[in-house]
């Protein structure tokens, strides 16, 4: 099926222009929160780590400490998401990624991209 851009473009313009100035007001706050969770999740991360053999190494994303913020993804329900780039490691280049709620409550859970 083919995307239409003026669809694509559409939902774009869904994002409430409030909801931005709301984030960009509180993104020291915002940003606070996501490494507060990424500290947690780093410590339960090198324990996992301690238990692997060299060749499961090679396949799990790098966790760089002080990572960066690197961008903020923006949901048209009002969600988004701040990342940061862990660089660049055996399995390739990784973001680390905190989700918080058009609410501004963070999730419980870090997300990895690697690519």
């Amino acid at each position: 099926m083919e995307e239409n851009p003026d669809e694509e473009e559409e939902e774009i313009h869904k994002f409430q222009p409030e909801q931005l100035k709301k984030i960009m007001a509180n993104i020291v706050q915002f940003e606070a929160e996501g490494r507060e969770l990424v500290a947690k999740e780093e410590k339960e991360y090198q324990d996992f780590l301690d238990i692997q053999t060299p060749e499961d190494l090679e396949e799990l994303p790098v966790y760089r400490k002080n990572a960066p913020l690197n961008n903020i993804i923006l949901y048209t329900d009002g969600s988004f998401r701040i990342g940061y780039n862990s660089g660049e490691g055996p399995a390739g280049e990784t973001f680390v990624y905190v989700h918080f709620s058009a609410d501004f409550v963070r999730d419980d859970e870090v997300i990895y991209e690697v690519y």
